[in-house]
């Protein structure tokens, strides 16, 4: 056993001791006592921002992949660009009312209502808007991918987005409604 001094108190101690018998204090980084185990609140608050924590990355997870979604369009669609589809929507009673605002066509088009984060909302697939011309389509038309159908007595549109192809690749749109 040898004695060395205390980093504190500078009294002689041991140097098997762990704390210094004089004044408490720890003999050095190696030896500190280790803190007191978590309570039972500590261990929930710490699970419960872990899981809530998961579902922040779910859902950031869910928009980036459903982004992906609408850029990507079908295999056959031109290169992915960021081209925003330039278009006057609304609706009227049970009526959608699309107008293409751009200079040319969009073909192989996506349109969705009501999208919610985890899954396709009300889609209607549709083969071309020509530049200048109005689509107008019933709410009823609007789907599911379960077949559920959009029912305009029961639920009012919210948001819409439009996917639909270029001469210059996929173009996109996305609005909604107060």
């Amino acid at each position: 056993m040898a004695i060395v001094t205390c980093d504190e108190c500078k009294k002689e101690i041991s140097d098997k001791a762990t704390t210094c018998p004089h004044c408490g204090a720890p003999r050095d980084e190696g030896a500190r006592p280790s803190p007191p185990p978590a309570s039972k609140a500590e261990r929930l608050a710490g699970c419960f921002l872990m899981i809530v924590g998961f579902i922040v990355l779910a859902v950031m997870l869910s928009i980036v992949t459903k982004h992906d979604k609408l850029s990507s369009g079908s295999e056959s669609s031109p290169a992915k660009t960021d081209i925003q589809l330039h278009i006057h929507v609304g609706y009227y009673g049970g009526l959608l009312y699309i107008k293409n605002l751009d200079s040319f066509d969009w073909t192989n088009c996506e349109l969705e209502l009501n999208s919610p984060t985890f899954s396709s909302g009300f889609v209607l697939q549709v083969d071309r808007i020509a530049s200048g011309s109005e689509k107008w389509a019933a709410l009823a038309d609007f789907a599911k991918s379960d077949g559920e159908r959009f029912n305009a007595g029961t639920r009012k549109p919210q948001d819409f987005s439009a996917a639909c192809d270029t001469p210059s690749g996929r173009g996109e749109y996305f609005g909604g409604w107060k």
